[in-house]
């Protein structure tokens, strides 16, 4: 391999490694698809397959938007759904038809997914060591899927987890919390130590997958996170 070659095969490897963990935690693929995605090697290779294995474990949804005319049926892609008529490719419509065709993908990806805003209680802006938090999770679950906050939390295997910041970069995670039916949550947590009075922190509740408790550079990936509270230590 010459020295142009090698550097576009590591190129390639490094992308492979950066698409793989948003492609394992992917709940809906909106796929545009035109000649040029369907002659895609890369996406051919790299990006379908994962896509595929998640739509038919039922673990993802895959919507296919007709960008123009392609051989789709001829492909995998042609099993699944359109989020629009392939007979009227965006390509081929006029400008406000388009806008029309896009107005119902958009409601179309809505009924297709999830949503989880957390809300953090404002807890005053001086705290002691031990402190009281309270708030809610609102969750909205696919349309016709049997899914609340309980069920969609069990089944990813997802966490509340209260987190604190200080001004010089570290974090500690506490005990995770558990909301009730409602999506309302409290519970307890440590801010700081014996030499912290005076010191301001940061409060934020977050979803993840998995817990880390502090001492390690890099924080959890997180689903979503709630708003941010700034505390002084009492």
């Amino acid at each position: 391999m010459h020295n142009g070659a090698i550097k576009e095969y590591f190129r390639a490897e490094l992308w492979r490694e950066e698409i793989k963990t948003p492609l394992d935690r992917t709940q809906l693929a909106i796929l545009l698809v035109s000649p040029h995605f369907l002659a895609s090697r890369f996406i051919a290779e790299n990006e379908l397959p994962p896509l595929l294995e998640a739509a038919r474990k039922q673990e993802a949804t895959i919507l296919w938007i007709p960008v123009s005319y392609s051989s789709h049926q001829e492909t995998e892609i042609g099993a699944y759904q359109a989020a629009s008529d392939p007979a009227q490719p965006l390509k081929s419509l006029s400008e406000g038809e388009q806008d029309r065709v896009l107005a119902d993908i958009c409601r179309s990806i809505k009924a297709s997914t999830w949503s989880l805003e957390i809300q953090l209680n404002n807890p005053g802006q001086e705290v002691q060591h031990k402190t009281t938090i309270s708030g809610k999770a609102t969750f909205r679950g696919r349309e016709h899927a049997k899914e609340n906050l309980m069920t969609w939390m069990a089944g990813n295997k997802i966490r509340l987890v209260p987190y604190v910041f200080s001004t010089d970069g570290n974090w500690w995670a506490q005990t995770p919390l558990s909301p009730d039916e409602s999506g309302n949550f409290s519970g307890d947590i440590w801010v700081g130590d014996s030499r912290s009075a005076g010191l301001p922190f940061t409060i934020v509740v977050c979803a993840v997958s998995e817990i880390r408790w502090g001492g390690t550079p890099q924080l959890p990936e997180v689903r979503k996170e709630s708003s941010r509270r700034e505390v002084t230590r009492l």
